[in-house]
């Protein structure tokens, strides 16, 4: 009897077991189900009802390492950041080394300005998953931001390794080069970079900044007046293009790309700034003032406008208004504003 009621006894936990095994593998079945429908409709761009789908595949198994992958994924597409993350955190938790999980969750929390922690799981995916160029790149690009640009070459590097097209990466190496004072490799890189997308602005511009930077006058020009071409109605281009005429005492063309640039935006204050500094420069006084007192009314606590508004108020004669405008641009520490406060100033 004992022996008899011992095989009963398991018989009974094996029936139990067993029954288990089946519920767990209908479960599985119907969550795979669910989780294929949720891809299928998700290819069709049908987002809503492919999150639906995900969600009960889900539901029916709450281990299922590939639907939390891509209800993450759709997540992170439809902008909903928080449980899009939630969902690589869990993820992660099932599969510590899941392929690309480290990486979305990087771009989440990057997005997120977590700048160090997004670089913990860049780094990760780089170290399990180095056939992947995207870790490497993002993590060479957080290395910019926080301007530690040797080691950040060194992994935009790898990611060129792996994917050579990537037009983005050999941009972004060629700032490394540049920040390291190495501008010959620097102009090489951006021109790969354009080479791969001839009509990116960004690639120009940053070409521009280089050939300022040693001075090449000339190319400088061109690729400032290509990047205005691509970039359109961009009065930040126009200002800069203004800018570095103004650097070289091309006053006259300089003054062109500010009028340009506050034609496309009339209180963007940089151009206003500049202008009104460029029509000092060209004696024409009485016009760079309503340029000063529009830029000060945009920000009355920018010293060297009022340093300027001085200056042109010295111009026409108007020596106590503008004793004023430096004793203001004094106070807010323009310390050259001091110098004409002594010598043209009466105490």
């Amino acid at each position: 009897m004992i022996r008899l009621h011992g095989i009963g006894l398991f018989l009974f936990f094996w029936l139990n077991i067993a029954g288990e095994f089946s519920t767990l593998a209908q479960s599985l079945a119907e969550g795979e189900k669910y989780y294929q429908e949720g891809l299928r409709f998700w290819q069709e761009k049908n987002e809503s009802a492919a999150l639906e789908y995900f969600n009960k595949a889900i539901t029916v198994n709450p281990l299922f390492d590939k639907a939390y992958y891509n209800r993450g994924l759709l997540l992170l597409r439809m902008k909903e950041m928080e449980r899009a993350l939630a969902d690589f955190d869990k993820l992660l938790q099932l599969q510590p080394f899941f392929p690309k999980a480290h990486y979305y969750r990087g771009v989440i929390r990057l997005q997120n300005g977590d700048l160090h922690e997004a670089y913990e799981d860049f780094e990760i995916e780089c170290r399990y998953h180095p056939e992947y160029f995207e870790p490497f790149y993002m993590a060479g690009l957080i290395l910019g931001v926080l301007e530690e640009y040797m080691p950040a070459s060194r992994l935009i590097k790898q990611s060129l390794r792996i994917n050579p097209d990537y037009a983005f990466a050999w941009h972004d190496l060629g700032v490394c080069f540049w920040k390291l004072n190495q501008s010959d490799s620097a102009v090489i890189c951006i021109k790969k970079a354009m080479q791969i997308q001839p009509n990116n602005p960004q690639y120009s511009y940053s070409m521009a900044r280089i050939y300022e930077s040693t001075n090449e006058t000339d190319k400088a020009l061109k690729q400032y007046e290509r990047t205005i071409v691509l970039y359109g109605n961009d009065p930040v281009i126009k200002n800069s293009c203004g800018a570095f005429l103004f650097s070289t005492g091309n006053y006259i063309q300089a003054l062109e790309y500010f009028t340009q640039a506050l034609h496309d935006s009339a209180t963007y204050y940089p151009a206003l700034v500049n202008r009104g500094a460029t029509l000092i420069k060209l004696g024409r006084f009485e016009e760079a003032l309503v340029d000063i007192e529009r830029a000060i009314e945009i920000n009355g606590q920018d010293g060297l406008v009022y340093l300027n508004q001085g200056i042109a108020l010295e111009n026409l004669f108007m020596w106590e208004d503008a004793c004023r405008s430096w004793q203001q641009a004094l106070q807010l520490g323009v310390a050259k504003a001091g110098e004409y406060v002594r010598k043209q100033c009466k105490k």
